[in-house]
């Protein structure tokens, strides 16, 4: 298991300052006795709203999946759930059975490999972090269908002996996954994934 899966957001509203400045005047003083036209008045346009910095909540089973554009792909719902599932499998993993929902939310082969991870991590005592850190290479969404790539920080996604240690691999790499979910009446449902080499890019922010 080099991951969990196999077996936040982090934004930065960054904003500019521009700073006028202004000189003094040599202008010779107006002669009093000549008449003078009132300048015509200015209106200062409002400033712009302030950016809206996106948050993303914690996964409300003691794990969360930090989505590092999670500004881009906080409205595409088959990002969402992917990770909302994803949560939820390494909190089952952690307590040694299926949280609840989780199971309305796989296809039954997608599940049998969640509860096979799931027995596996419980037999030898594994566990995973509370935090993971994970971004989007591709989503794509046609209908009901969608195709996410994602990519999974191998040193805070993978699974932990009763030490601590990372299991396998634990290299400053992010893994890559290729998932399929559809649609029906608003639920998103994760019907296969496979794991398919590594994706570019440093630590997370």
């Amino acid at each position: 298991m080099r991951h969990w899966l196999a077996t936040g957001a982090a934004i930065v509203a960054m904003s500019g300052l521009l700073a006028a400045c202004s000189g003094g005047s040599d202008e010779p003083a107006a002669d009093p006795t000549k008449a003078t036209t009132a300048a015509p008045a200015t209106t200062t346009p409002a400033p712009a709203p302030e950016p809206t910095v996106a948050t993303q909540p914690p996964g409300p089973n003691g794990v969360t999946f930090r989505i590092q554009d999670f500004a881009r792909y906080q409205g595409d719902p088959a990002v969402i759930e992917w990770t909302h599932i994803n949560e939820a499998l390494g909190a089952s993993i952690n307590q040694g059975s299926l949280v609840p929902g989780l199971e309305q939310k796989t296809s039954k082969s997608v599940l049998r490999k969640f509860v096979s991870a799931i027995d596996a991590s419980t037999k030898n005592k594994y566990t995973v972090a509370t935090e993971g850190d994970v971004k989007v290479l591709s989503a794509k969404t046609e209908g009901t269908r969608a195709t996410l790539t994602m990519c999974l920080w191998a040193p805070t996604t993978g699974i932990r002996d009763s030490s601590g240690k990372i299991v396998g691999d634990d290299g400053q790499i992010w893994y890559r996954q290729k998932a399929e979910l559809s649609s029906a009446s608003g639920q998103w449902v994760l019907r296969a994934f496979d794991d398919t080499g590594t994706c570019p890019g440093g630590a997370p922010s």
